[in-house]
């Protein structure tokens, strides 16, 4: 009487059970790095996306974009959106001469009021 538990089973069976699982088992390595990097990239541009609203909300050329970049990165600002609560930051833009009196003016304006 042949056992229940002892059949043959083809070896192309066999080696195409294995390659699939081999396949399975990267792409689920594959994905899991793919959406570790991702979740690292969002936490990486949070406040880049802040930046981008905050300065969308208010209306910013590009130039006021960079002056209060420039502004952020010398008041070592961290994260730079941290700009658009600080008004002595902007107002030393003219003392850098990075900016005329009257940019400045127009951007605290729009920053501010």
């Amino acid at each position: 009487m042949p056992s229940l538990f002892t059949h043959d089973v083809p070896p192309l069976f066999t080696n195409a059970a294995t390659a699939v699982m081999f396949i399975g088992l990267a792409a689920l390595a594959v994905a899991a790095v793919v959406a570790s990097r991702r979740q690292q990239g969002q936490r990486d541009r949070s406040s880049d996306g802040l930046w981008h609203d905050l300065r969308r909300a208010h209306g910013l050329s590009r130039r006021e974009t960079r002056l209060l970049r420039e502004a952020a990165e010398r008041a070592s600002l961290n994260p730079a959106s941290l700009v658009f609560m600080e008004p002595h930051v902007v107002m030393r833009l003219v003392d850098h001469e990075r900016a005329t009196r009257s940019e400045v003016q127009e951007l605290m304006s729009k920053l501010y009021s």
